[in-house]
């Protein structure tokens, strides 16, 4: 046999010792050694397709390795200098994978929705399998992952674009047997659903064992990053979404593949050379969202900002090897684990089925195009304009300082420019090298306005036989009382005021020194005060027996003493003392003396403490030479003040609910009493307050 043989030999041997993966059964005692391979738990978990997230509660006992008599596979990790490590029982076809590419890919969407259905498209392939969970015009699936929360959430603040950067690296794969040992307590909770489909106990098996479970995985780390791009401001600063990705793919890749990204990086300084800056783009762009996964994480940003943390990246990679994580993974329905005659089976495929489909994102444009717009072919919700210097195609400024502009409503009043006649006037206006000029006004000094004036309707201009005078009438007629204003209060009177005589909607209040009668305060500081919650803990009155307790309460010249509680070193008072209505003044302080009271003659002093108030409910104590003294006190403004002293205004604004429908704070326009009697109809729906069902129509 030539030399060649021998070598093609052991080359096809060794190839085929890696394809296979088959390595020794271990005795009991090289199987009670062995550590586990790397990961060997992360398939076999539930997972949520809807939020993306591993449950951390196992179906698969992937901590069984014995395949009886204590034997188990083991297997030689590469990676590990060649040593022998076991594999669950549940485990099948475990390999080391020959090669880690770290090449970035990126990708850029216009909306959130596109976004949102990438993820649902980078879902494993098989995911629907035994699943109908199709619903037309809408993404199901990973509509509630951190990146699509992230998206949008941000869509709804501004107009966005995003970016997607990932570089993974895969050191192991493996995947579960087709009848693996399934985990008790799983087995438990399918035997406790009932015998009849019931939605929430259903429901609540998918909230702790999510919808799928993971049948295979590839190992190793993964960084990826969502980057939210502000449209119309990179519009605005000379940027196209899509450079503004390409610069961070120059970031993202590092010195990584920098042949293939040097027309990149060129036009990439090009840019920040326009816009005056050295800063890098993933600076300049960071309202980003990332994650790290797999390996010993420090915190560094280590995608785009690689070339200056190198010696973290490669202790990040090393660390792969024993410390991976999921970087792709297959899943399989629940319901897959029972067999087609398991009387949970069904429902378990239904509840999953129902969970899916209610968390599906409907696409629905929130806002039409306006008129000189029309919709983007490739995304029905976006704008398109036509580009000029003025605006570009996304429908967003050129650059900055630019705005619509007109000069109207020219006057002028004791003009002279004639000594025998009055002015002949008009008048140039000129901006930005543009020059117009007005019509010529002959004979007058002050060019008139009107002061009073006369009106007729429309159709008085057309004779009473014309075919369009009733119609016209009757559109003016409908015009003006659709616009009619409607009294309707807003909210009603709070007990103890009542309403105005000359304006049902205006609240009176009987006048005192603290509050006027249109309901407001009549000064600032004014407030509510109660003291409550008097305890003590530890005092220590008498030699022979225990301290009998009482406690002096003192505020603005006003003195409040509690029943002497006896015998007790540890006594809690019942009493409140209301105060009412007061004025907090710097001047005054809450004052606490505690007294170990044996007779009306002869009282001992405990201890004293004194304090300025404050706006709110406040629990403090006083320490005391022998015990500590508690208490609560409770300040509450006066309506419009705020503040730790009550002394700051506080505006009374409209409930929100109504602000948007209402007019004025008591005026609906009549078009809009539908929409009102919607927002009553459905109050306990959208959580208004009960009052707002007392509004009064006049």
């Amino acid at each position: 046999m030539g030399l060649m043989q021998v070598y093609l030999l052991a080359f096809w041997a060794l190839l085929l010792m890696t394809i296979s993966g088959e390595d020794d059964i271990g005795t009991s005692k090289e199987c009670e050694d062995a550590p586990f391979v790397p990961g060997y738990n992360l398939a076999g978990e539930g997972f949520d397709v809807v939020t993306l997230e591993r449950k951390g509660s196992y179906l698969i006992n992937m901590e069984k390795w014995d395949l009886g008599n204590g034997r188990c596979k083991l297997r030689k990790n590469k990676y590990m200098n060649g040593l022998k490590q076991k594999l669950p029982a549940a485990v099948v076809d475990w390999r080391t994978l020959p090669k880690c590419s770290m090449k970035v890919s990126s990708q850029i969407f216009e909306s959130s929705e596109a976004l949102v259905n990438d993820s649902s498209s980078a879902l494993s392939v098989g995911w629907e399998d035994g699943l109908d969970v199709m619903v037309a015009g809408a993404a199901v699936g990973s509509t509630h992952s951190w990146e699509a929360n992230f998206a949008m959430r941000k869509s709804k603040a501004d107009r966005y674009s995003f970016t997607k950067h990932e570089v993974a690296c895969s050191f192991y794969r493996y995947r579960v047997a087709a009848k693996p040992p399934l985990q008790a307590h799983f087995l438990q909770a399918i035997k406790s659903l009932p015998a009849s489909y019931d939605p929430d106990a259903y429901h609540n098996l998918i909230t702790t064992y999510g919808t799928h479970y993971i049948t295979s995985v590839q190992l190793g780390g993964q960084m990826k990053a969502i980057t939210a791009i502000k449209s119309c401001q990179a519009t605005m600063n000379g940027l196209r979404d899509t450079a503004v990705k390409d610069c961070l793919d120059v970031e993202a890749s590092g010195s990584y593949h920098a042949g293939t990204l040097r027309a990149k990086k060129q036009f990439c300084g090009e840019l920040k050379k326009k816009m005056h800056t050295n800063r890098k783009f993933s600076s300049m762009f960071n309202d980003r969202k990332m994650e790290i996964i797999g390996g010993n994480i420090n915190g560094e940003d280590l995608l785009f900002s690689r070339s200056s943390h190198t010696n973290a990246f490669k202790k990040w990679l090393e660390s792969l090897k024993s410390l991976p994580d999921i970087v792709h993974y297959s899943l399989k329905p629940l319901h897959f684990l029972l067999s087609t005659k398991h009387p949970a089976r069904k429902g378990l495929k239904k509840a999953v089925e129902e969970y899916i489909i209610q968390n599906a994102l409907m696409k629905v444009c929130s806002e039409p195009c306006k008129i000189g717009r029309k919709c983007s072919a490739r995304d029905r919700c976006a704008c398109v304009c036509e580009s000029s210097r003025f605006i570009k195609s996304n429908c967003c400024p050129a650059e900055k300082g630019l705005a619509t502009f007109k000069v109207y409503n020219l006057r002028a009043k004791g003009l002279y420019g004639d000594i025998f006649t009055k002015t002949d006037g008009c008048v140039l206006v000129k901006y930005g090298g543009r020059r117009m000029r007005t019509k010529t006004i002959d004979n007058n000094d002050n060019h008139p306005d009107i002061v009073h004036y006369s009106l007729k309707p429309l159709h008085f201009l057309l004779s009473t036989k014309h075919p369009a005078r009733k119609g016209l009438k009757k559109a003016v007629e409908e015009y003006i009382i659709q616009n009619a204003l409607m009294k309707v209060c807003s909210e009603p009177c709070k007990i103890g005021r009542k309403c105005s005589a000359r304006d049902r909607c205006a609240c009176v209040c009987e006048s005192s020194r603290f509050i006027k009668s249109n309901c407001c305060p009549a000064e600032k500081g004014l407030a509510t005060f109660k003291v409550y919650n008097l305890r003590a803990k530890g005092l220590y009155g008498d030699i022979f027996t225990k301290t009998d307790g009482c406690v002096l309460v003192k505020y603005g010249g006003r003195r409040m003493r509690t029943k002497t509680i006896d015998n007790n070193d540890n006594p809690r008072w019942p009493e409140t003392f209301d105060y009412g209505p007061i004025k907090i003044s710097m001047a005054n302080k809450l004052t606490f003396e505690v007294y170990d009271a044996d007779s009306s003659w002869n009282s001992d002093l405990l201890g004293k403490c004194s304090f300025r108030l404050r706006s709110g409910v406040v629990y403090d104590a006083c320490a005391f030479k022998y015990g500590t003294f508690y208490f609560t006190y409770k300040v509450k403004c006066a309506p419009s003040l705020q503040g730790p002293r009550c002394n700051v205004y506080k505006p009374s604004p409209m409930a929100a609910p109504l602000a948007d429908i209402f007019s004025s704070r008591n005026g609906v326009l009549v078009k809009d009493l539908p929409r009102l009697e919607l927002v009553f109809n459905n109050s306990n729906k959208f959580g208004f307050n009960s009052t707002f069902g007392k509004l009064m129509m006049l």
